[in-house]
């Protein structure tokens, strides 16, 4: 690779690192190639074009639906972590700078990032554009999509691009784009129904929506990407200041059913999060201290971040009112260890039940519904487990019609159970106007769903615009819901 300055691995032992990342699927790369900064991407574009093999933009590897692994060259952006804080409230990050750091250096100004993965002490920046990421206070902050300010990239179509300032070449492409989207009556109709539902499947249609400058429409349509339309160098966003004091609520309803609906009512006291667990994250609770009811089922946690004191006495009040036992936690060290019980819900689910004959592939995991649908989409989804003989962990954003469905299935029926079970709840999901995923962005896990989810006209518009990026197909292919690849 003429000028490429980073390290490029072809070693066994690196292959083998590279070849997986969390979604379990397996695809052994060409080689790895890490840039030492931004200036090695132009090169590597140059050598990877002219021989025609595939780049994989990777960040920490966490992505759930198989699309940080791929055949040709897989490159990492480990090296490219600077983070440059500004007064202003904007913070400037390069792709491979890891969330909870980006959090640490904003502290100093007194602010921190708005969306929050509970993967946020190693998810990566460019990973959290790329898929679109979200979080645990996704119900009042959205995902990282509303908060950014600007990409900067490099794409085969138009080389080095600042959605700053992006070319007459490209703004003339956009713009074709979003008029075409935008008199398409299907099209348009798709992207109205959808208004409300979290999904971070297929491209970021809202964009070309939403936004009328090409440069804001292009640095949107770069979340949830995947890294199949540039590779992202940094990202500018937006910050909030640092909550006064928050609180947070413990609430024990006495079923999956009742606390799904107490969350939907509690949507309307304008809590910051809103988070159920089943008796599995209850067990882990009671493992830190945390103290809960004996013959508890499940557990909503309601956080306030504004008028924090005055909310969480109302939703309190609310919640006596309907028979609903709910705690305050006060100190600080219980409501840090009660977070990071919730945050560390998928590492202990693999780490306690997968072995060497039991996986708990990521399929049906983030399934989500317009929220008011959540109950009998979730009663659906759970009979239809129930009825294979399987019994799921569940967790997740009640608040938003997102909860996260974790099934512990036998090594050896895995594909056949896998196929069966996803294509069942697939279809419960997307009766219920829902999506195939709400936070993990697109990938290989995802595609066999893509016609289902989509009309002809919608897929067809993501190869146009996949098109207008790359035209030679180089970046990341076979990870994002195609057309093309719905006709093989």
């Amino acid at each position: 690779m003429p000028d490429f300055r980073g390290s490029v691995l072809r070693g066994e032992r690196d292959i083998a690192a590279y070849s997986q990342d969390m979604s379990g699927m397996r695809i052994a790369p060409r080689c790895v190639a890490i840039p030492s900064d931004d200036q090695d991407i132009g090169p590597l574009f140059g050598y990877a074009e002219g021989a025609a093999i595939p780049i994989t933009p990777r960040g920490a590897g966490s992505n759930q639906s198989g699309s940080a692994v791929g055949p040709g060259i897989i490159v990492p952006t480990t090296r490219m972590n600077r983070i440059e804080v500004s007064a202003t409230g904007i913070v400037r990050v390069q792709a491979g700078a890891i969330h909870a750091r980006v959090d640490d250096e904003l502290a100093s100004i007194s602010r921190r990032l708005a969306y929050d993965p509970s993967s946020r002490t190693f998810c990566t920046i460019g990973g959290n554009v790329g898929t679109k990421a979200s979080g645990l206070r996704g119900l009042k902050y959205g995902s990282v999509d509303r908060w950014v300010e600007s990409v900067r990239f490099v794409c085969p179509g138009f080389g080095t691009v600042d959605t700053r300032n992006p070319s007459r070449e490209l703004k003339g492409a956009i713009g074709e784009l979003r008029d075409e989207a935008r008199s398409d009556d299907t099209v348009s109709g798709f992207v109205k129904r959808r208004k409300g539902l979290k999904s971070s499947s297929g491209y970021n249609l809202d964009a070309l929506f939403d936004h009328d400058e090409p440069g804001e429409i292009i640095a949107h349509l770069m979340c949830g990407s995947v890294g199949t339309l540039g590779f992202v160098t940094d990202v500018a966003l937006r910050t909030i200041p640092l909550p006064e004091r928050k609180m947070l609520l413990l609430a024990f309803p006495d079923s999956l059913r009742g606390a799904i609906n107490a969350g939907l009512a509690l949507r309307g006291f304008g809590p910051s999060a809103l988070e159920l667990v089943d008796e599995y994250g209850l067990a882990q609770m009671a493992d830190a201290g945390i103290a809960t009811p004996p013959d508890s089922k499940v557990l909503l946690m309601i956080e306030f971040d504004e008028n924090a004191e005055a909310l969480a006495a109302r939703a309190a009040d609310y919640l006596a009112g309907k028979g609903v036992e709910a705690r305050r936690l006060n100190d600080a060290g219980s409501v840090s260890r009660a977070w990071k019980v919730r945050e560390a819900m998928l590492l202990r689910i693999k780490r306690q039940m997968e072995n060497g004959s039991t996986i708990v592939p990521p399929f049906v995991e983030d399934l989500a519904v317009p929220p008011d649908e959540l109950p009998s989409f979730s009663a659906e989804v759970l009979g239809a487990m129930t009825k294979m003989g399987l019994k799921p962990v569940v967790y997740g954003h009640a608040g938003e019609g997102n909860l996260h469905f974790r099934l512990p299935i036998p090594k050896a029926d895995g594909e056949a159970l896998t196929t069966r079970l996803g294509d069942e709840c697939v279809g419960i999901a997307l009766s219920h106007g829902g999506t195939v995923t709400a936070e993990h962005g697109s990938g290989r896990l995802r595609l066999r769903y893509a016609e289902r989810e989509f009309p002809r006209p919608v897929l067809e518009l993501f190869d146009r615009t996949k098109d207008a990026f790359d035209p030679k197909g180089i970046l990341n292919p076979g990870v994002m819901p195609s057309a093309r690849s719905a006709q093989q």
